[in-house]
């Protein structure tokens, strides 16, 4: 089972991703915001982290950035539900960052577990930014 970060300010999100990830035993740590996000990826080298993109402190864009600069072959989900843009908006932004996938809120559980599924079974990523979405 994959160890897996939740970086996302809503904590009714943080919660519902958590459920649904141990359901599948997987072990999961949280964020609430970008700035906690990274340092808990630094301290923990999570295998898949699944970030909010509007945040405060440090959003999720820069929390790619950082994450990829950590470590460039991190497996990054980025989730949104829009702000000031459209979610496609910001989630097109993240895949050009170099995320491994993109999911808009709210999404099914199936599809967050079997994106989940899929990267922590890869080696590496692919180069495939945002082929999976």
């Amino acid at each position: 089972m994959a160890k897996v970060l939740v970086i996302d300010d809503e904590k009714g999100v943080r919660e519902m991703v958590r459920r649904m990830l141990e359901s599948e035993h997987h072990t999961i740590l949280e964020a609430a915001d970008g700035i906690d996000g990274v340092k808990v990826f630094q301290e923990e080298q999570p295998d898949v982290v699944v970030t909010d993109i509007i945040m405060p402190n440090a959003d999720g864009l820069e929390v790619i950035q950082r994450i990829l600069k950590i470590n460039p072959q991190a497996k990054i989900v980025a989730m949104s539900g829009g702000g000031r843009l459209a979610d496609e908006t910001y989630l097109k932004y993240a895949r050009k960052f170099g995320v491994m996938a993109v999911l808009s809120k709210p999404f099914p559980p199936d599809k967050l577990l079997s994106l989940i599924r899929d990267l922590s079974n890869q080696e590496a990523p692919h180069g495939a930014h945002g082929a999976m979405s």
